[in-house]
């Protein structure tokens, strides 16, 4: 069975604690290709503590083979990576709130149905 590749935007609390835990004990079915996050000392630990690869752009991380992305960021920032992400014909696995108004999910909307 082909593995989903996944890469995860934002590397807080939740990815710590659920997302990247979770997906490497699916190994069998997942392939953590990256995480992505700002934060230089974030970037250090995701490192140290599960072995994967880190990146400090968000393009970084996209650049890759990606299947599919989790976003994990903060809220306010879901709207531009789920775009980017749909963008690049990727599944998108989002935290909630997926935004914050209805133009913004009417644009995540219209993005998902070209992708």
């Amino acid at each position: 069975m082909q593995r989903v590749k996944v890469g995860i935007i934002g590397a807080g609390g939740i990815a710590q604690i659920e997302h990247v835990p979770n997906l490497l004990r699916l190994r069998h079915q997942f392939q953590i290709l990256g995480v992505y996050d700002p934060s230089a000392t974030v970037r250090a630990f995701i490192g140290k503590e599960y072995g994967v690869a880190t990146f400090e752009s968000l393009e970084a991380l996209m650049a890759l083979a990606l299947d599919a992305v989790v976003i994990a960021s903060p809220d306010p920032l879901h709207h531009e990576q789920i775009l980017a992400a749909l963008a690049r014909g990727l599944h998108v696995f989002c935290e909630k709130p997926l935004c914050y108004s209805v133009s913004d999910i009417d644009d995540v909307v219209t993005a998902r149905d070209k992708a």
